[in-house]
């Protein structure tokens, strides 16, 4: 009995360190290409000039083999907290993600608002959308001009 439980230990071991074959793969093989995964961040940054970022929403889109792991919030400041979304979206390649400001100046200029996490798997390059819903002023109007961007990076 001792043995059995050793040996299932050993396995457990033996799987967590990814020594055991994966699907299909055979002992002493190597992972092709289109099984490699990885993780990478996406920045985004909206820039609304000198105007005062108090609300935003965005709805970002990944290509197939993308999918959305986690959401964090942007640079220090007005959105250094995690934006509100949808956790059921992490499942998917589509999220839609929004804040509010919650200090008396909002940001100016171009600033991080949020960074989502991503698990790709394959060679190929994911492609990413995103499209910036809302970008208000304090008194809720709408900032004529914002710009989204989305700048991939790699996670640590």
């Amino acid at each position: 009995m001792r043995r059995t439980a050793w040996i299932a230990a050993l396995t457990v071991a033996a799987l967590g360190a990814g020594l055991a074959p994966s699907r299909g793969e055979q002992p002493g093989s190597r992972l092709s290409p289109r099984d490699a995964v990885r993780f990478e961040t996406l920045d985004v940054v909206i820039d609304v000039g000198t105007s005062s970022l108090a609300a935003y929403q965005f709805e970002l889109l990944a290509s197939e083999g993308a999918t959305i792991v986690g959401v964090e919030g942007g640079e220090a400041g007005a959105y250094a907290e995690a934006p509100y979304y949808d956790a059921a979206a992490l499942a998917g390649g589509r999220i839609i993600v929004g804040a509010l400001a919650h200090e008396s100046e909002p940001t100016t200029g171009a600033a991080r608002v949020a960074r989502l996490h991503m698990r790709v798997e394959g060679d190929e390059a994911p492609r990413y959308e995103c499209v910036l819903r809302v970008a208000a002023t304090a008194d809720a109007s709408p900032i004529a001009g914002a710009t989204i961007t989305v700048r991939e990076g790699t996670s640590r």
